[in-house]
């Protein structure tokens, strides 16, 4: 069952699937615009050399963007009933690693590591407002659903990983397009 069930129906009419997958690519690209506006901001260093540095950090991303699609797409259910179940003291140790998602290695330390990067960034650049308000709502938003696809039976859609897939890929190019665009601004 999908993650957003509501939603099923109406996302099956071609325009309204045509639709969701151009806001998908849109907030992406905004998101990933105020990040990137947010690096250059906030270090002059990366401002005197904007472009190796924006196809580095356009590359993170990607890299971020294409290892959590198939955490995203078949989630590793996390169960309470284990926890208390066991009477094993390092059972609460197992399960704390598991909400973090430590146990996955190198995938979860690059998704962790670029999901704080962003979160600092948003607090120390000079970003205010809306653009601030729209980075912190949208993170909420992919947040919310990918703990409920965790912690619940639910599984996202073939077109939610779609959906997905284009806010992680459009993330990328907007955080390239931001870094590249403020550079010339100044």
């Amino acid at each position: 069952m999908a993650l957003v069930p509501f939603l099923d129906e109406a996302l099956s009419y071609p325009i309204f699937a045509i639709i969701a997958i151009g806001g998908a690519a849109f907030v992406g690209l905004l998101h990933g615009y105020i990040i990137g506006k947010a690096i250059v901001s906030r270090f002059d260093i990366i401002y005197r050399h904007a472009k190796p540095f924006s196809i580095l950090f356009g590359v993170l991303f990607l890299t971020n963007g294409l290892l959590s699609l198939p955490r995203f797409s078949s989630p590793d259910k996390i169960r309470l009933s284990v926890l208390f179940d066991s009477a094993q003291p390092s059972a609460f140790a197992d399960f704390m690693f598991d909400i973090i998602g430590v146990g996955s290695g190198l995938i979860a330390i690059l998704a962790i590591s670029l999901t704080v990067l962003g979160l600092v960034l948003l607090k120390i650049a000079p970003i205010r407002g809306t653009s601030k308000a729209f980075a912190i709502i949208v993170s909420g938003i992919v947040l919310v659903l990918t703990i409920q696809a965790r912690f619940t039976y639910l599984s996202p859609s073939s077109f939610e990983i779609l959906l997905y897939f284009m806010y992680q890929i459009s993330i990328a190019v907007g955080v390239i397009i931001g870094m590249l665009r403020y550079k010339t601004k100044k």
